[in-house]
């Protein structure tokens, strides 16, 4: 009996999850081998920051996670015949997994707006809230969004939870405070210090980069009404851990020799706010430098000949 055209459907789903959880897999561990000197330099040879803890974080959980996404895709879960109760499981793994890693991303960018404002308690404040109510959103939709759907047999949701939602404003909303309050900032950038050049560079296509990946999925989505895990959460999470990643490893081998004030300090770590604070004294100071031999100058003009 030839196959029907919903099994042929099943089966194309299915190589394609498989094909993409094999690049998502490959692509973790060909950025790891791209990264290991660098790692091993300026992660595993320093004495331990909470920058290397988040970093090492979202590096290992990335490759445990896809890890164990591709022996399910290659194994238990390579044929059309998945239960909806196991479906429902490997989703709940991968969105939690994915929670995590954005979390970890979110901090680091989170705690470098927050020393653009030199530690501010108000703006500390207001970013642990958009943190701890974007976690609270994502525990609040979690069961609706992915519990409460059903499921092919090759684990594609079928129809897609209008909780969902709530998770696509509460992130827009953090993207969106974090992108005004490192705007606001954008007269550090005339100090002339490196951190504060690299904490925006980084914040900015960090944020481009994640409210594209986040618009395309979740618009991808509701269009289709379903969910393909290896797309939303696989690409996401194999996304997530790199960009994370990279932003550290950027202000870790951040030549600080280049800063005005050229601080001691071998790592930026987030104390950033005592860098910048440094580049704004030193500017200070020049200024003041500045001023003093200008009036020396005009002092001298005005003395009689």
């Amino acid at each position: 009996m030839a196959p029907s055209s919903t099994d042929e459907s099943l089966l194309r789903s299915l190589v394609v999850r498989q094909s993409s959880t094999v690049a998502t897999w490959a692509l973790l561990l060909f950025e790891h081998l791209l990264t290991c000197r660098m790692e091993l330099r300026y992660i595993w040879r320093r004495p331990f920051k909470l920058n290397q803890g988040v970093y090492l974080f979202s590096r290992y959980l990335g490759i445990i996670v896809q890890s164990v996404n591709l022996y399910l895709a290659l194994g238990p879960h390579s044929t059309p015949t998945v239960t909806e109760h196991s479906c429902k499981r490997w989703q709940l793994f991968q969105a939690l997994a994915s929670y995590a890693l954005s979390g970890a991303l979110h901090l680091i960018l989170m705690l470098s707006v927050y020393a653009l404002y030199f530690k501010h308690l108000g703006v500390g404040i207001y970013l642990a809230i958009l943190f701890f109510g974007q976690c609270a959103t994502q525990a609040f939709v979690t069961p609706n969004a992915l519990l409460r759907v059903s499921y092919d047999p090759v684990c594609n949701s079928v129809g897609v939870h209008r909780d969902s939602m709530y998770l696509g404003i509460s992130t827009w909303l953090t993207y969106i405070s974090l992108v005004a309050l490192a705007a606001a900032k954008h007269n550090l950038l005339r100090l002339g210090a490196p951190v504060v050049k690299l904490v925006l560079r980084d914040g900015a296509w960090t944020v481009l980069l994640l409210c594209t990946l986040f618009t395309a999925m979740l618009s991808y989505s509701w269009a289709h009404q379903v969910v393909h895990g290896h797309f939303i959460f696989g690409w996401a999470n194999t996304i997530l851990s790199i960009v994370c990643c990279r932003v550290i490893m950027n202000m870790e081998s951040l030549d600080f020799s280049k800063t005005p004030s050229n601080p001691s300090s071998t790592g930026v770590d987030f104390n950033s706010a005592d860098n910048i604070v440094l580049a704004r004294l030193e500017r200070q100071r020049r200024q003041a430098e500045g001023g003093e031999r200008e009036s020396s100058s005009a002092a001298i003009s005005q003395e009689p000949t």
